[in-house]
């Protein structure tokens, strides 16, 4: 029996953390607008992958030597991809931007 409740908290916060990351793209974007690369890297995208790229374990993979192409970068930051959340406020100049800073990590 305590494992099933465990198994359904487990569920439940996986079901939380995932709806937070997916809606916060309004909360974020106002707050980042004409920041730096590493700025919005800081603020987005090290909740998950580690300040340096370096992945967090389970919640988010290393970035660190993908030798993914800034196109390839570009398309998983608009569209998102296996659980990352789609980042579509994050565009034009900022997202070849924050690309480029993905890339060289």
């Amino acid at each position: 029996m305590g494992k099933l409740w465990i198994g359904i908290f487990l569920a439940f916060a996986a079901a939380l953390i995932a709806t937070l990351l997916y809606f916060r793209d309004g909360l974020v974007s106002r707050e980042i607008d004409g920041a730096s690369p590493e700025k919005v890297f800081s603020q987005v995208c090290a909740q998950c992958h580690g300040l340096r790229g370096e992945g967090r374990g389970d919640i988010g993979p290393p970035l660190r030597g993908k030798n993914l192409s800034i196109a390839q970068i570009k398309n998983l930051i608009q569209n998102g991809g296996n659980r990352m959340p789609p980042q579509p406020w994050i565009k034009d100049a900022l997202l070849d931007a924050l690309a480029r800073h993905v890339a060289g990590l």
